[in-house]
């Protein structure tokens, strides 16, 4: 008798771990931009950040303009903790998080961006953050 003729997860089952992603658009005169308070995404708890792409849409002016992103309030920085230049426009891919943001996030976790800089008048970028779920 055949008890079970799919007892085994199959090597390519796309429904079973999908990646992630959060969109989450940044500009120069967000409020609370300058002190790490401006919440921009709350991912779940079980999350795992696998990478942080960063798209400058409009490069940022201003005194040595640069980007973190953290769970960290209100420094901000520990999902993009070196600070992603964003003094010309282009994209950057997969920055690694750093300290507490790596491994599965034990509760459901704000994320907050925080400019690094002064004077900026101009300014508009994308942060992608890619995680997958801890099953």
């Amino acid at each position: 008798m055949v008890t079970s003729l799919n007892s085994a997860i199959p090597a390519r089952d796309p429904g079973e771990q999908n990646v992630v992603a959060k969109v989450v658009v940044i500009a120069f005169n967000d409020v609370n931009i300058g002190s790490g308070n401006r919440q921009v995404a709350t991912l779940p708890q079980g999350a795992i950040i696998i990478g942080t792409d960063s798209n400058t849409a409009t490069a940022f002016n201003g005194t040595t303009p640069a980007l973190t992103l953290g769970t960290n309030n209100p420094t901000s920085d520990n999902i993009v903790g070196a600070g992603v230049a964003i003094e010309s426009a282009g994209f950057i891919q997969a920055t690694p998080p750093t300290g507490t943001a790596i491994g599965p996030l034990a509760n459901d976790t704000p994320v907050y961006v925080k400019f690094v800089g002064a004077g900026a008048t101009t300014g508009l970028a994308q942060a992608i953050i890619r995680y997958v779920l801890k099953e």
